[in-house]
């Protein structure tokens, strides 16, 4: 796991200590007003997964696209637990777009 928090803190600014463990709420106010973070909140609500491309912040104010894949985790009970999510980095991606 250490090479995972590695991307994540890169990609971030954030410590995984900073947010292992936590809600994805940790991150919430790092995004603007945009549609797709509605799609977010309806995934972690519906407890169900999907992605999303959000245009997001670092720690240190700096924009990046952000693809999030969010995935609940059922117990032995099928209860969700928790969820997981991935991040990906698309800005150089977003940029040759553009």
């Amino acid at each position: 796991m250490p090479r995972l928090c590695a991307a994540f803190e890169r990609i971030t600014g954030y410590s995984s200590t900073e947010v292992l463990g936590r809600s994805l709420s940790v991150l919430k106010s790092h995004y603007r007003d945009q549609q797709n973070t509605q799609v977010t909140r309806a995934v972690l609500r519906e407890k169900r997964e999907d992605h999303a491309v959000l245009r997001t912040y670092r720690k240190d104010g700096i924009m990046y696209w952000n693809e999030m894949h969010i995935s609940p985790v059922r117990n032995d009970a099928g209860e969700v637990s928790h969820f997981v999510a991935a991040q990906y980095d698309i800005t150089e991606a977003k940029r040759h777009e553009a």
